[in-house]
């Protein structure tokens, strides 16, 4: 006796999409473990309504220190966690529509639906599993008896060990009580229509129908996790980049430094100079030429002479100071280009 998302809506007014989502994931476990009747399905809806928050939550809500309380003492021992503050608590916390909890409940449920949960915890947060895993905890607690029975009480009993839940299950449009049923009871109208004008056809689009919608939320779980990955390497690019460009920087910071620091120095060694030549009143003399020409040009010299030292000319102070001047911009010159140099040699590698 499937159940469609009209209906589910009815019971789970709250769910909005993902009843679209689920529908199908719970027609097949409900198939599975044999809630197939008015009153199975009702109570079961009912329940997995108010553990998932109507179908909102696949994972238990809570903090580290929260969920502290499954990770030592007797409810951690309880639930098979190991005594030691390892953080079973948190990894093993409530999964699946139903919210198994625990270390124990984890490989139970996963030897079951054939999944290695204790590694892979996480796979009870996927719509097929999280529904499968809360119809395998309906039939090992032996719930559908209690269902045709109508011991509406003692469901939660068997779940959360109290009915302190009840009241919220009573509160949902379609809970525990009569609503739900009066929901289901729809099925048997529609079904009995259905009899008369060919049920195969109408079995064969539900079927194709909720197997095509298993296999939708399925896509859409992968192409999430393929967006996730891909933002991820984004990230690990982004950071590398950021890297590379830290470190160079700081290697053209060293350059400038090292640089500064040459060009302080020849400043210095030229400033000395200058004050040498300011004390000592230093005059520099250039090498005239020989006798000049008419034209006062120096004449040239003899085949295989030499020009041997003539006269001498003084300099005055001012000419010395602008002689002393040129090679200060050739040394600056310099030491620019040795940084260009450096600069380039850097931003190539």
């Amino acid at each position: 006796m499937p159940i469609n998302q009209q209906q589910l809506l009815q019971i789970l007014p709250n769910a909005g999409p993902q009843a679209g989502v689920f529908v199908p994931a719970l027609n097949i476990a409900m198939a599975r473990y044999t809630i197939d009747t008015r009153l199975r399905i009702a109570a079961f809806i009912a329940q997995i309504g108010h553990e998932s928050g109507q179908l909102r939550y696949v994972r238990e809500l809570g903090s580290d220190s929260y969920l502290a309380k499954y990770d030592t003492g007797q409810l951690a021992l309880r639930l098979g966690n190991t005594p030691e503050a390892d953080g079973d608590g948190q990894l093993y916390r409530g999964r699946g529509l139903i919210q198994v909890t625990g270390r124990a409940n984890y490989e139970a449920c996963g030897e079951a639906l054939g999944l290695d949960l204790l590694r892979q915890p996480q796979l009870l947060e996927q719509p097929e599993h999280a529904a499968m895993s809360a119809a395998w905890f309906w039939d090992r607690a032996n719930l559908n008896l209690l269902a045709d029975k109508g011991d509406l009480l003692m469901i939660p009993r068997r779940i959360n060990g109290g009915t302190n839940s009840l009241a919220d299950r009573q509160a949902l449009p379609a809970g525990i009580g009569g609503a739900a049923v009066k929901v289901l009871d729809m099925r048997f109208l529609i079904l009995a229509f259905v009899l008369g004008s060919g049920l195969g056809t109408w079995a064969a689009w539900q079927w194709q129908g909720a197997h095509y919608g298993l296999q939708l939320s399925t896509q859409t779980l992968a192409w999430q996790q393929e967006r996730e990955q891909a933002a991820l390497a984004v990230v690990d690019w982004q950071n590398a980049e950021q890297a590379r460009r830290r470190a160079l920087e700081l290697r053209l910071q060293d350059n400038d430094t090292t640089i500064h620091k040459e060009l302080s120095d020849a400043q210095t060694s030229q400033a000395r100079l200058r004050d040498r030549l300011a004390t000592a009143d230093l005059r520099l003399s250039v090498l005239l030429a020989s006798p000049t020409a008419g034209d006062g040009m120096p004449t040239a010299s003899g085949s295989g002479g030499v020009v041997h030292g003539g006269p001498r000319g003084e300099l005055d102070p001012a000419a010395a100071g602008r002689i002393v001047a040129i090679t200060d911009y050739g040394d600056q010159g310099l030491i620019a280009l040795k940084a260009c140099q450096a600069y380039v040699r850097e931003i190539a590698h």
